[in-house]
């Protein structure tokens, strides 16, 4: 559903304890129905801080 590099955000409801709630990422890695998200900096685009693994249903598409 999304292949790496996709913009994402984390699912309103879905608890985040690394502050990612309503945070533009994007898809670092891809493992089955996995996905493992890096925030993405609102200046320069780039990712940055650590990854962290979702379930593709607890993720909404996004755009930059």
């Amino acid at each position: 559903m999304f292949a790496a590099g996709s913009y994402v955000m984390v699912r309103e409801g879905v608890s985040v304890a690394e502050g990612l709630e309503g945070v533009l990422c994007r898809v670092c890695g891809v493992h089955d129905d996995l996905r493992d998200i890096r925030r993405v900096d609102a200046a320069t685009g780039a990712v940055i801080g650590i990854e962290v693994r979702f379930s593709v249903s607890e993720l909404v598409s996004a755009s930059r």
